[in-house]
């Protein structure tokens, strides 16, 4: 009998990945203290919300590989179909609880060769996606350093880092262009006429932009849900908001611990302390289900685009 090892590969990657999502799924709530009374209305709100986060980004996705193989699809090499591409960003989103981040980017690049569409164009979406999550999580977080932290040093170089942001969002095809440059220096024999940039213009890159902030949006109701659940009641706070953008982007850019594990924590804590009000008991145990609604946020996420997907091609 003939073994199917792409097939194979997929089962053993569904497999694998279901194992970590379980595990970091039964230790966010086996952390939570029995003691503590949760508001389960709060908590399925802010369940809900967060799971809109993955479904907007995954259309954003779509859009950045329509308009990025324009000239591809118009040539009729390569078709970028909706169903297509918000399969290939839920599979490969939800690879990222296998450790090394690396699995699920390369697993959207690879999972779109099999539609004709090169791998550069999948590493330069993920660019621009996460530098536009980073870029609008800064400008929330920004806010923090002063009000709370009163680190003005720090929050000058923030303030030119996001003007910087702003700058390269404006203008990515100077950082396009200077990728071509680097490497077809480096690689020119083996490369050139492989390696090509994204190539999006200003009004396509601000429509992205749009559906990441939309995707913030939503990560933020979400949030204060989850404050909610474990206060009985809604605090609309901005504070909150600042707290959990500032929280998120220092776990991200930590390069000390893989994924930020522990840094998110630490900054949220801090900052539910200091400028929330919030007492150190709680603020532990809000990182702790913040954790929790994450991981449910995107399972749900992803069981109702599987169940969307089954209607659809049935």
């Amino acid at each position: 009998m003939k073994v199917n090892y792409k097939n194979l590969l997929k089962y053993l990657i569904i497999l694998v990945t279901s194992y970590f999502i379980i595990n970091t799924l039964a230790k966010s709530w086996s952390d939570v203290p029995a003691w503590h009374e949760i508001n389960y209305l709060y908590l399925g709100f802010a369940i809900f919300f967060f799971a809109l986060q993955p479904a907007i980004k995954a259309y954003a996705w779509f859009k950045m590989m329509l308009y990025a193989n324009s000239e591809s699809i118009e040539a009729g090499k390569v078709e970028v179909d909706i169903t297509q591409q918000i399969k290939i960003y839920y599979e490969s989103y939800m690879m990222r609880y296998i450790p090394g981040n690396v699995v699920g980017i390369l697993g959207r690049g690879y999972m779109n060769q099999e539609h004709d569409i090169k791998m550069v164009k999948s590493l330069w979406g993920w660019v621009l996606e996460n530098f536009l999550e980073v870029l609008i999580g800064g400008l929330l977080g920004s806010f923090i350093i002063s009000q709370v932290l009163d680190l003005q040093e720090l929050q000058i170089l923030s303030y030119l880092g996001l003007i910087a942001g702003v700058v390269v969002l404006v203008k990515f095809e100077w950082v396009e262009a200077l990728f071509l440059k680097v490497f077809k220096m480096k690689f020119a024999q083996k490369l050139d006429g492989e390696i090509e940039v994204m190539g999006l213009n200003l009004a396509q890159r601000f429509e992205i932009a749009f559906y990441i902030l939309a995707g913030w949006i939503f990560y933020s109701i979400s949030f204060l849900f989850t404050v909610a659940s474990l206060y009985g009641e809604v605090i609309l706070d901005h504070n909150l908001i600042i707290i959990n953008a500032f929280a998120w982007s220092a776990g991200y850019l930590s390069i000390v611990t893989p994924s930020g594990t522990g840094v998110r924590e630490y900054f949220m804590i801090e900052g539910l302390i200091r400028s929330g009000g919030i007492v150190s008991a709680i603020s532990g145990i809000i990182t702790i289900v913040a954790r929790l609604v994450n991981v449910l946020g995107e399972l749900v996420s992803y069981v109702s685009y599987k169940l969307l997907i089954n209607q659809i091609e049935n």
